[in-house]
């Protein structure tokens, strides 16, 4: 196992979620070089070793960036989830799964999952990239098929899908079996508008608002939040193809969930008319949405212990991101995971509570490679020293420095509290 990075998510909607999909960005250069191949990718559960589901959506070493999205089993309102990037060379079949990353994923090219109907169907040369579905503006022409169970709903979902048309087009969402429910129109007619309808029927609406009109043969981006018997229909002019929100907000209605059925439906328009459709996902959906963080570098273990039976503070210091402090180490301390990269620093302040020498203190490191536990033993047992609200630490010389900290407290700025509640910055 080699963990080479860590995903904190943290909720702030107020809501207990499960099974939600949240987006991590990677833009570390050093990610790619660990993770030359996304076939050995895995993502852990918070107890490092349950595999979670996850679809990488971009995968891009030549420009530093990948985007993936993991489906987090449960965070609590308000509460904290820690996920891990792992490396295995012995995989050889790639766990990337959108279906199982999503409720409903859906790229345009499984007709033979749709009941279709009429002039509707793929269409191998539209799409993003294609194929896509269509359906001529013509009514009985359309596709239907159930995509979620209407008790996935609670707390809220988005769906998300792309669309273009020459004419117009409805996207049915939570009907039951006949179409019965309501409908998101996309609608390129000069004078009229894109917006909400209600349904009785597969080919029976009523259109009922809209705010915008939309330009014939460009691709939109639509997306549909559904939160109780509400739903905010979103649109913006792209071709972006991922399930993030989209920018502009149409409208909100109150809506009828008689069932999990969604359907890509013609209008009346006439013959010559046609709408596609692609990329159609539904996911869990909060808002806010949870916050998602990544750190990379090595995930380490460390246990500290004292063998000589006195207090020591022992500070860790991530990149100057942060440290964690444990007192009373009369045995194992703490055991903790936190991420080691090239500049983290180990040490135990030279003026600490008791006068205590460092070789009293050992260090436990776990899942590193020999070098880099070579480079944090050097670095552990450098000297250091406080001086009025910096840190700084020397080298095996005990005269140059090597590292320099400014110690803030929560608010950014050095008052004369306890060092250790502060936090170190580091300077350039």
């Amino acid at each position: 196992m080699t963990l080479v990075g860590e995903i904190t998510v943290q909720e702030q909607s107020g809501s207990d979620l499960t099974d939600y999909a949240v987006l991590a960005t990677i833009t570390d250069p050093w990610f790619f070089e660990k993770v030359s191949d996304p076939t050995q990718l895995e993502i852990l559960a918070s107890d490092k070793s349950t595999l979670l589901s996850f679809w990488i959506e971009t995968f891009d070493p030549a420009n530093y960036i990948a985007k993936i999205w993991v489906k987090i089993p449960y965070i609590r309102a308000y509460g904290t989830y820690k996920a891990y990037l792992n490396v295995n060379p012995n995989r050889t079949v790639p766990l990337s799964d959108p279906k199982s990353t999503f409720i409903y994923f859906d790229q345009g090219n499984e007709v033979s999952e749709w009941d279709v109907n009429g002039t509707a169907g793929e269409n191998d040369t539209e799409g993003l990239p294609p194929p896509s579905y269509y359906a001529e503006s013509v009514a009985g022409d359309y596709l239907d098929r159930l995509a979620i169970d209407p008790s996935q709903i609670q707390p809220g979902i988005l769906i998300t899908f792309n669309v273009m048309t020459t004419g117009l087009g409805n996207f049915f969402f939570l009907c039951d079996a006949n179409g019965a429910g309501q409908g998101y129109r996309i609608d390129s007619r000069a004078g009229y508008y894109s917006g909400f309808l209600t349904t009785t029927s597969w080919t029976s609406w009523s259109f009922v608002s809209g705010t915008f009109t939309a330009k014939a043969n460009t691709w939109y981006k639509f997306g549909i939040i559904v939160r109780g018997t509400s739903a905010t229909l979103l649109y913006e002019e792209s071709e972006n193809t991922s399930p993030t929100k989209p920018s502009n907000v149409e409208g909100t209605y109150n809506i009828n969930i008689n069932g999990g059925y969604i359907g890509l439906v013609g209008d009346n328009l006439g013959t010559g008319y046609y709408t596609y459709w692609d990329n159609i996902v539904i996911r869990k959906y909060v808002d806010p949405e949870p916050d998602v963080k990544v750190q990379i570098g090595y995930v380490v273990e460390v246990e500290v212990k004292d063998v000589s039976g006195f207090d020591i503070p022992v500070i860790f210091i991530n990149d100057g991101s942060g440290w964690i402090r444990t007192s009373n180490p009369t045995e194992i301390v703490s055991k903790v995971s936190f991420l080691l990269s090239v500049w983290t620093y180990a040490y135990v302040p030279s003026t600490k509570l008791v006068d205590v020498p460092t070789e009293k203190v050992e260090f436990t490191i776990k899942h590193v490679l020999h070098d880099v536990i070579e480079k944090f033993r050097k670095l552990s047992f450098n000297r250091s020293r406080i001086d009025g609200t910096r840190l700084i630490i020397y080298d095996d010389d005990e005269v140059t420095p090597i590292a320099e900290y400014e110690l803030l407290d929560q608010y950014g700025k050095p008052n004369n509290i306890s060092i250790f509640e502060r936090r170190p910055v580091k300077k350039p």
